[in-house]
C-alpha cells in the first residue's frame, strides 16, 4: 500500500528564480529541488512515527492545470520513500508518496484551477464559457460544484469566514497550500478527495 505525505512548499526555501516559469512550473521545479537536495532523514514515517523514510523509486503523475487563458499538461515525477523498519516485518511494506502541496490526490487537474472554474460558476459566468476554457466535459464541472457543496461548511470553519460559497471559494485560491494542509490537519481527510474512502495521509513542513 502507498500511503501519501503532503509536501508544504510554502515553507521550503528555493533558490530557483521564478523568471520564465509560470507559478505552476516554478513550483514543480521547487519540489525537484527538494527531492534532488533532500536524504528524507528528516521524514518520519507516517505508520509508525518513529523511523525516518528513505528514497524508494519515482513515478510519473499527470497534471493539468490552467494558466493565462490556456491549460498545459504536465508529467510530475513523483518521489516515493520507504520505511526501512516498516519494511522489514513481513507483509507491512511501508512506501509513502511525497505529493507537492498544489496536487489533490487522485485527481489528475490542480486545485486553485478547480476553485478558479467553481468561482467563475458562482459568479455568473456561464458553464459554456467555462467548459470550453478548460476543455473539460460538463458532468465534470458539476461534480467538481457537488463536492465543493458538500465540503464548504468545514471548508469555511478550517478558514474562519462566514460559510457564503464566493467568500469560501476565494479563501481556497487565496491560501491554496495553506488551506490544504490545515483542511487535513483538522478533518484527518483530503480536501476534495472524490473517493469516500482514502490511504492514511500525513503533512509535513
Amino acid at each position: 500500500m502507498v500511503n501519501i505525505i503532503t509536501l508544504n512548499l510554502s515553507k521550503i526555501k528555493s533558490n530557483i528564480q521564478l523568471h520564465g516559469f509560470n507559478p505552476i512550473e516554478y513550483a514543480i521545479n521547487s519540489y525537484y529541488n527538494y527531492c534532488d537536495c533532500n536524504s528524507f532523514k528528516d521524514l518520519k514515517c507516517p505508520c509508525c512515527g518513529n523511523h525516518s523514510l528513505t528514497y524508494h523509486k519515482v513515478y510519473d503523475r499527470n497534471l493539468t492545470y490552467h494558466y493565462k487563458d490556456k491549460m498545459y499538461n504536465a508529467i510530475i515525477k513523483i518521489t516515493v520513500c520507504k520505511c526501512e523498519h516498516c519494511s522489514k516485518i513481513k507483509g507491512k511494506q511501508k512506501y509513502h508518496a511525497i505529493l507537492p502541496d498544489f496536487v489533490l490526490p487522485y485527481i489528475i487537474y490542480e486545485s486553485s484551477t478547480i476553485m478558479k472554474a467553481i468561482l467563475d460558476y458562482y459568479n455568473g459566468v456561464k458553464s459554456k464559457e467555462i467548459l470550453e476554457r478548460l476543455e473539460i466535459r460538463h458532468k465534470l464541472l458539476y461534480d467538481w460544484i457537488k463536492k465543493l457543496n458538500a465540503y464548504s461548511f468545514p471548508a469555511s470553519i478550517v478558514l474562519e469566514i462566514n460559510n457564503v460559497i464566493q467568500n469560501i471559494i476565494s479563501k481556497i485560491i487565496e491560501y491554496n497550500s495553506v488551506f490544504l494542509n490545515e483542511f487535513y490537519h483538522n478533518y484527518n481527510h483530503p480536501f476534495f478527495l472524490f473517493r469516500l474512502t482514502c490511504v492514511p495521509l500525513c503533512i509535513i513542513p
